[in-house]
């Protein structure tokens, strides 16, 4: 995803960890290729205020401090 680098490879090939520079364009991408997301903002920091959400909406600015977490959805193999 142009934009977004990945952080790294967390526990399988289904869970990934992205930094965020455009959570809306983030979101759209990795839900059409069948993830479910999680946005992190300012985790584990003392001095700002966390926030966690399904919801790109809510981080829709730019900030250093954004992830996406990324979970692969199982095919149930019905249509």
């Amino acid at each position: 995803m142009r934009g977004d680098r990945r952080c790294s490879t967390y526990r399988s090939e289904s869970v990934d960890l992205f930094k965020v520079t455009d959570a809306p364009t983030t979101h759209e991408k990795l839900t059409a290729a069948g993830y479910e997301v999680t946005f992190g903002r300012r985790l584990f920091r003392d001095t700002e205020e966390t926030l966690v959400t399904n919801d790109p909406g809510d981080v829709t600015g730019q900030d250093y401090y954004t992830l996406a977490y990324a979970e692969k959805q199982e095919s149930t193999g019905s249509k």
